[in-house]
């Protein structure tokens, strides 16, 4: 067995390089059908039972931590490379996104189940043989047919995070605030761009933030409809009575009690 100059089986690093690749391309394949599929929180709705208590067990560890030491990673990266087979077979996954990838279910199973034992020898740094550098490149070279390579090199270089979440968080009170005080003088609000980013994102949601974000749903929500109501000459006092009965002011104060829980978990940004 030949080694690296730091003395690394030269296997090791090369069964490293092909499991990372099939590993992140598979979690960002899955992401990209079932977000065209289900919409930008489908691991609510599609990830198996006990899944979905994997990626918990390992949002909780990381709540612990700091949000300033912390890279919020997707739901899908939270879970174990066996789990990811057990996305790709659960039965309406296969049959609504993977089956016309993969045609063969038993194939693509059974390509993964003989990649677990390799992919956990290289996890736990025990050393490897050729036989299992040959099942990694067959694996890699099947997938990657599969999905077509020129696609499956560019999910490798991706990785679905977000590193902004308490300034995206910060921005979107700060945008709710403008919007209330425009409401107030009656007048029409500009684009709310952060709520258009926000409310589409994979981590706008209580589950993963770990605190809720009804209220803050709520107001925007409203904020949209006082948005669309008519405005011409002599509309200006059905516009104030609206604003009254709507209540904005409370909507907002509920909003401002969820945006300081979050914000405060992150250390009172």
């Amino acid at each position: 067995m030949s080694l690296s100059e730091d003395g690394i089986p030269d296997e090791n690093l090369e069964i490293y390089k092909i499991i990372y690749k099939i590993e992140v391309g598979l979690r960002e394949f899955i992401i990209g059908v079932l977000l065209a599929r289900c919409g930008s929180r489908w691991w609510k709705q599609r990830l198996p039972s006990d899944v979905l208590d994997t990626y918990r067990k390992g949002r909780d560890y990381e709540r612990s931590i700091k949000w300033s030491e912390l890279i919020p990673h997707h739901p899908i990266y939270y879970i174990d490379f066996s789990d990811l087979r057990k996305v790709i077979e659960r039965a309406d996954n296969w049959r609504d996104v993977f089956q016309p990838v993969f045609s063969d279910k038993e194939v693509l199973i059974g390509i993964l189940r003989g990649l677990e034992p390799v992919r956990n020898r290289i996890a736990h740094n025990r050393k490897v043989t050729k036989g299992d550098l040959r099942i990694a490149e067959a694996a890699y070279a099947e997938i990657c047919s599969a999905i077509g390579e020129r696609r499956f090199l560019g999910l490798v270089t991706k990785c679905t995070l977000a590193e902004d979440i308490p300034q995206l968080i910060l921005r979107l009170r700060q945008e709710g605030e403008l919007a209330l005080k425009a409401c107030k003088r009656c007048e029409p609000l500009g684009p709310l761009e952060v709520w258009e980013r926000a409310q589409t994102a994979w981590w706008f949601d209580a589950d993963y933030l770990g605190y809720e974000v009804k209220a803050i749903r709520e107001y925007f929500e409203t904020l949209i409809i006082y948005s669309q109501l008519p405005r011409s000459r002599g509309t200006g006092y059905r516009l104030e009575e609206w604003i009254e009965s709507s209540d904005m002011e409370g909507k907002f104060a509920k909003a401002q009690q969820e945006f300081s829980a979050i914000l405060a978990s992150a250390g009172g940004i």
